[in-house]
């Protein structure tokens, strides 16, 4: 094996480390005729979440999907207007509370997906089953106007990101990390979202929300692949 080939070899795994990461989101609802998200109390303890098409205008959450590929680079963003689909459900809840402050925390599972408007075609989707919801307020028995759900495979070991036809052939397994930020978070009917004490709210509710994302290209997938274009110039020589 030549010291070129080596050289080479070592190169492509360099770039392989610091591969870039592309970086997913969107802003709001594209059309605002209704909430992003929406959710019910369940059976004890539980709750779930889903996006809030059954109480929009037109049946969907519209939404700009953003993809940056360089993440942050000259290049820019890419937005394709889409739709979103989750559900989700908690499995467990905990809270604590100090100096007046109560923080609420559920573990959450479940999937999301988006979809491009034009013809329904799969643009990206995601599965997780160890995400954290948090909400923070001054009442043990209430959530506050906002609240987060996020995860990344640091801490769940079954997320999963998943690039559809629209965005080509793209590799997600790497580094994966999501967050939907909510606000006006309110039950329906108006007012905070009430809590039993076992953490159920005690009302379905809406919100707007964000979304944002990450994820980088397995190093592996890169190495293998340079090697493999390195290899066939060499039996072409």
């Amino acid at each position: 094996m030549s010291t070129r080939f080596i050289l080479t070899a070592v190169s492509l795994s360099l770039a392989a480390g610091a591969a870039s990461a592309g970086t997913f989101s969107f802003a709001a609802d594209a059309n605002e005729d209704g909430p992003n998200l929406q959710g019910a109390p369940t059976t004890a303890n539980t709750f779930t979440i889903a996006d809030g098409s059954t109480k929009n205008f037109d049946g969907s959450v519209q939404v700009d999907f953003k993809w940056d590929p360089d993440e942050d680079g000259p290049a820019g963003a890419v937005t394709i207007p889409a739709y979103l689909t989750l559900n989700a459900e908690s499995k467990s809840y905990s809270k604590l509370g100090f100096g007046g402050t109560w923080i609420h925390t559920y573990s959450v599972a479940g999937t999301y997906n988006f979809r491009q408007i034009s013809d329904g075609t799969l643009i990206f989707t995601a599965a997780f089953s160890n995400a954290v919801w948090t909400s923070v307020s001054a009442d043990e028995f209430r959530w506050g106007q906002t609240a987060s759900l996020q995860s990344s495979d640091t801490t769940d070991s079954g997320i999963s990101f998943t690039a559809g036809p629209a965005l080509g052939a793209i590799d997600l397994s790497f580094s994966e990390d999501f967050t939907f930020s909510l606000s006006a978070l309110s039950a329906v009917g108006g007012g905070t979202v009430g809590l039993a004490a076992d953490g159920t709210p005690t009302s379905s509710w809406v919100s707007e929300a964000s979304w944002s994302a990450q994820a980088v290209p397995a190093p592996g997938a890169v190495v293998l692949a340079g090697l493999g274009g390195l290899l066939c110039a060499r039996r072409r020589r």
